[in-house]
């Protein structure tokens, strides 16, 4: 149900040409978590880049799409991958003195480190 209203709200942005990247961004970075949830990382994927694309000049946004395609590499064991994403994340994140999403980035990594 969420997947079909999240890709409805993908065609009415695109139909209607909007130039909102911040809601398309998030529309995007909810369809790779739903994705990535049913582990369908191709799809994941996908979506990500999309919302890596709606970014422009959006420091915070960039540094959940970091964020996002670290988890999307931890998921696939991708961990050199995950860990590059998650150090970029982390810069991100503390160029804007985002603490909270700076410490949930060293959890990540953390948890990268156990797995390789």
């Amino acid at each position: 149900m969420a997947l079909s209203r999240y890709e409805a709200a993908v065609d009415i942005a695109t139909h209607f040409d909007w130039q909102e990247h911040e809601q398309l961004f998030w529309i995007h970075w909810a369809l790779a978590r739903q994705f990535r949830d049913e582990k369908r990382f191709d799809d994941a994927q996908s979506h990500a880049e999309h919302a890596k694309s709606h970014t422009i000049n959006d420091e915070y946004l960039l540094g959940h799409a970091t964020k996002l395609q670290a988890i999307l590499w931890t998921k696939q064991k991708k961990y050199e991958e995950a860990r590059s994403e998650t150090l970029r994340a982390m810069e991100i994140y503390e160029k804007l003195g985002a603490t909270s999403d700076l410490k949930r980035c060293g959890r990540l990594l953390q948890r990268i480190g156990r797995a390789m």
